[in-house]
């Protein structure tokens, strides 16, 4: 009855979660006209003192995030006409923190993950990639784009690995699995963070089995697996 009435109260563990961000919203908000302002050649040279207060200052990440973040919307903006809203700021706050960000299909998912990977490649210590891919549809984020005014391509550097088909990774794990790919049924697949990689979550079934498959969506190696009775 205590534990009903105070998450009425105050909400869901979640919610409170999601509430403490807000503030970084609002003052990632407040940063959108200043970032505006900035001329093409300016965005770059940002980041390029950012990469050095984080490596040689030793800033946080956390202490940039609102500016960084800030920074790639308006990249966002300007290279790919997309601007992030507010659920996907709170997205890549999410993700920053090595947390799963549930997302419906239609709010963003491909352009949230640019935030994030951009501000952890301020270490010098993450990947970061070109194009995200989830079943049948493709989106592409141009983020190492030739111009000299992308920012994205100066946070996390000018060779960017592509990431491998989600249906090459299905077959991987078809492959690894011993069995045909018309053989598998109830397929399912999504892409998402695991620390600091990206993979293919790949779900199916075969005669009297389920299957688990997590493959690294860059390299194609399968990362875990999982064969379960049904």
């Amino acid at each position: 009855m205590f534990g009903f009435l105070f998450k009425k109260i105050f909400g869901s563990k979640n919610e409170r979660y999601l509430r403490r961000l807000r503030p970084q919203v609002q003052r990632i908000n407040a940063l959108e006209e200043q970032m505006r302002a900035l001329e093409d050649a300016d965005l770059p040279a940002r980041i390029v003192q950012y990469k050095t207060a984080v490596q040689e200052q030793g800033q946080s990440l956390d202490a940039l995030l609102p500016e960084v973040f800030a920074l790639v919307r308006e990249a966002a903006r300007r290279v790919l006409g997309m601007r992030h809203y507010d659920v996907q700021l709170v997205g890549g706050m999410v993700l920053h923190k090595g947390k799963i960000a549930e997302m419906k299909t239609g709010e963003g998912k491909t352009l949230v993950a640019t935030m994030p990977a951009y501000l952890n490649a301020l270490t010098g210590k993450v990947e970061g990639w070109e194009r995200l891919r989830s079943g049948a549809a493709e989106d592409t984020v141009e983020a190492a784009s030739a111009s000299e005014n992308s920012v994205t391509s100066s946070a996390a550097g000018s060779n960017l690995p592509e990431l491998i088909d989600v249906q090459a990774a299905k077959l991987t794990a078809y492959s690894h699995a011993g069995i045909a790919e018309k053989d598998a049924q109830s397929v399912k697949s999504a892409l998402r963070l695991d620390g600091l990689k990206l993979v293919y979550e790949i779900q199916f079934s075969a005669d009297k089995y389920a299957y688990d498959y997590t493959v690294d969506a860059v390299s194609g190696d399968i990362v875990s697996s999982a064969k379960n009775a049904k």
